[in-house]
């Protein structure tokens, strides 16, 4: 049985799924895992109900676990799925994508006068144009890119 997505790519009927990573915090979840599931959660290959369950020695909070995920995730991969997926889809929405928390001494440096609130608002405005409009842009120029800020 398949389905048709929004794209009128056939697709095989999916159930909702639950992948479970042993060493969800090692070398080849970061460096292959992870990565994949992004790509096919970019081209809409997943399930709608798909889970990751992720085991490590480690001890997170549901929010640390997720700070050390978008840690792992560089800059070229960033740019990569915009320049992948520009072409495929006529609209990409961004909904919160650089959000940090880091207040080091080094952050609170940078941050200078400025309220957290400004500083991380002025970090995130320096990374949309080269990691996201001009990938975007280069792959397909009449991609609609949608950018949803945080309401810090």
């Amino acid at each position: 049985m398949s389905t048709k997505g929004e794209n009128s790519v056939e697709q095989p009927a999916l159930y909702p799924t639950i992948f479970v990573i042993f060493g969800i915090t090692g070398d080849l979840a970061n460096r292959k895992l992870l990565p994949a599931l992004l790509s096919l959660y970019s081209k809409k290959l997943l399930p709608k109900r798909f889970s990751v369950v992720g085991f490590s020695r480690r001890s997170f909070s549901r929010e640390e676990f997720r700070d050390f995920i978008r840690s792992k995730i560089n800059i070229r991969q960033v740019s990569a799925f915009f320049t992948e997926d520009a072409p495929v889809f006529p609209e990409l929405i961004v909904d919160d994508f650089f959000c940090t928390g880091d207040t080091s001494p080094a952050a609170a440096q940078a941050k200078g006068e400025r309220s957290w609130g400004e500083y991380r608002r002025d970090l995130l405005v320096s990374l949309i144009n080269p990691l996201m409009v001009n990938p975007t842009r280069v792959a397909r120029r009449q991609t609609r890119l949608i950018l949803k800020f945080p309401q810090w």
